[in-house]
């Protein structure tokens, strides 16, 4: 007897999230953007605080997830 798998696709699955990859280590964000990819992720990327802020601005009013590496040397990650 032949079996059919059907892919059954949630919503939230259907559009990618946004994320962004904040570290002043470009191999550590070249690694994350490598794994997160499209469909089911859309990776942005950040050196520093300033650079994340101004780009958190840019998408105001949309969800995301921010992956922020703890020795940023412009912001204080504790505070943020």
């Amino acid at each position: 007897m032949e079996t059919v798998a059907s892919t059954v696709l949630r919503m939230e699955d259907r559009v990618p999230v946004d994320v962004l990859v904040v570290s002043p280590n470009a191999k550590l964000r070249d690694e994350l953007m490598e794994k997160l990819c499209l469909p089911r992720w859309r990776v942005g990327e950040a050196s520093g605080g300033a650079e994340a802020l101004m780009r958190l601005r840019e998408h105001e009013g949309n969800d995301a997830v921010l992956l922020l590496d703890p020795v940023l040397p412009d912001l204080n990650t504790g505070e943020f």
